[in-house]
C-alpha cells in the first residue's frame, strides 16, 4: 500500500513538473508564432549570457587577453574577436575528433531509430504474429 502510494506520488510529481514547464513555456511564447519564439530566445540569451561569460572568463582566462595588452606581432590570422567581450581570442584548445565522430554516430543512430519506428513496429509485430500462429498450429497437431 505504501509502495503504491509512493509510486503514484512520484508519477504525479513528474507529470506536474512537466505540465508546469509546458504551461510556463506557452506563457513565454515558445510555442507561439516565430516572432514570439524569437523574442523568447532573446530573453533567454540575455538571462544566460552573463553566466556563460563569467564561467568562460574564469575557466579559460589564459585564452583571453584585452585588446590593449596584445602586442602587434600576436595579432595574426589565427586570432578572432569574441562577440560578447570584444576580446581577441588566441588558439582555442582542439576538439578531439574521435569524440566528434562518436557524437555524430550516436546522434545519427538515435534519429534514424526514431525515424524508423513505424517500420520497426510493423516488422516486429509481424514476427510476433508468425510465432504465435506457428505455436498455435503446433499445439493443434499435438
Amino acid at each position: 500500500m505504501v509502495r503504491t502510494s509512493l509510486t503514484v506520488f512520484k508519477n504525479a510529481t513528474k507529470v506536474s513538473l512537466v505540465g508546469g514547464l509546458f504551461y510556463w513555456s506557452v506563457g513565454q511564447g515558445i510555442w507561439g508564432t516565430s516572432d514570439q519564439g524569437a523574442e523568447a530566445g532573446k530573453r533567454l540569451a540575455k538571462a544566460i549570457a552573463p553566466s556563460i561569460v563569467e564561467y568562460r572568463d574564469k575557466e579559460y582566462s589564459d585564452l583571453f587577453q584585452p585588446l590593449g595588452e596584445l602586442r602587434s606581432e600576436e595579432r595574426g590570422e589565427d586570432t578572432f574577436r569574441d562577440p560578447l567581450t570584444k576580446n581577441e581570442i588566441r588558439d582555442l584548445p582542439p576538439i578531439n575528433s574521435s569524440f566528434t565522430k562518436s557524437w555524430n554516430t550516436t546522434m545519427e543512430l538515435i534519429f534514424t531509430s526514431i525515424a524508423n519506428i513505424p517500420e520497426t513496429t510493423v516488422y516486429y509485430s509481424n514476427q510476433l504474429k508468425k510465432k504465435l500462429l506457428n505455436s498455435s498450429s503446433e499445439e493443434k497437431k499435438v
